[in-house]
């Protein structure tokens, strides 16, 4: 997950971290096994800020 984050940041996309990962950064701990990574991206930084 911080690879995936730090290369959207590197490609100057805001990227948030949603459900179950989100809730393990708020609690500061791994709180069980994760199968996926739900992200939230500005389609517009991934476009190149073409619409």
């Amino acid at each position: 997950m911080v690879e995936v984050l730090h290369l959207l940041e590197t490609a100057g996309a805001t990227a948030s971290v949603d459900v179950g990962w989100g809730v393990d950064a708020l609690a500061g701990e791994t709180t069980r096994v994760h199968s996926d990574l739900d992200l939230v991206v500005l389609l517009d930084e991934l476009r190149g800020g073409r619409s």
